[in-house]
């Protein structure tokens, strides 16, 4: 299993929780009484994004 591996199974499973947290398929706003988790999960999905594209950079 290499990083980028690591780095897209993370991804994977954080839009997982964010789609849970979410009111709609789009994510675009979290569910009533979820807008805590719903930011958390939507700040991990923008950070493995990051480090997938500097890793596929490398």
């Amino acid at each position: 299993m290499t990083r980028l591996d690591l780095f897209k199974k993370y991804h994977d499973m954080a839009c997982h929780n964010l789609l849970c947290y979410s009111a709609n398929y789009l994510m675009e706003k979290p569910k009533e009484g979820y807008k805590k988790e719903w930011n958390e999960a939507r700040q991990e999905v923008e950070i493995l994004e990051e480090l997938i594209r500097e890793q596929t950079q490398e």
